[in-house]
Parts: C-alpha cells; structure tokens; sequence
C-alpha cells in the first residue's frame, strides 16, 4: 500500500517529530568564551554555539546539534565564499534517525523549526 503525504502534512510530522526528538524543557546551550585580545577579558563567543540535552553541565557526549554563525568562518572560507552560512550541524544518532525516517526531506523544516525555536538563522543542515 502506497500512502501520500502532501508537504504541510509533511512539514507538521517532522515538527512533531523534533518537538519530541529535542524536548524544548531538556534543551541547553552551551557558549564558549573567548579571550579580547585587546582588553583580555572574557567573553561569550555568540558565533558557535551548542546545544545538547540533560542536566545545566556541559558534556560532549550529551551534544544534539552545533550553530555557527557566518562570522565564526574566515572571510575566505567555503562557507563564507558559497554563502552557506550560518550552519547547523546535526549530530548523531539524531541524523541517522531522521533520514531514516524522512530521507533529506527532513532538512528544510529542521532550519525552520530550529529558527523559530531559537529565533537564529540557518542556512545549510549537515549532518
């Protein structure tokens, strides 16, 4: 049997799907600070940032996914040169599980969830 699925049907099951994957209340952030060079104070590095689920500690094992903002790559940088910043970066096993489920069809509304969710921009989904 053959099932279609228009693509706001699409669109609701895979917000669904992230909502569930990535519970908004389990979700923290994690900055890196940075050193001014200038005045040698700390500060929050905004251009890279991590996300992850579980307790306020950051661990690298408990990582969901990664944001980098334009202004984290080099001016000559892929990333910068093609305009595919800013990126998000998809970790496993949450890749795997949404392209076994969706294919790549997943990758458009992971960007808009994730904007919505976050209010930052995206650009390119890798995994």
């Amino acid at each position: 049997m053959k099932y279609i699925i228009t693509e706001s049907t699409l669109e609701k099951i895979v917000t669904k799907y992230l909502d569930d994957l990535f519970p908004e209340q389990e979700m923290k952030k994690f900055v890196y600070l940075d050193i001014d060079p200038q005045t040698l104070e700390d500060f929050e590095d905004e251009n890279r940032i991590i996300f992850y689920q579980g307790s306020d500690f950051y661990e690298e094992s408990k990582e969901s996914f990664e944001w980098y903002s334009c202004d984290y790559f080099l001016h000559d940088t892929p990333q910068r040169q093609k305009k595919t910043c800013p990126v998000v970066i998809l970790n496993r096993p949450f890749s795997e599980s949404l392209n076994g489920l969706f294919g790549d069809d997943w990758r458009g509304h992971f960007a808009t969830w994730f904007k919505k969710r976050y209010n930052l921009s995206v650009k390119t989904v890798m995994t």
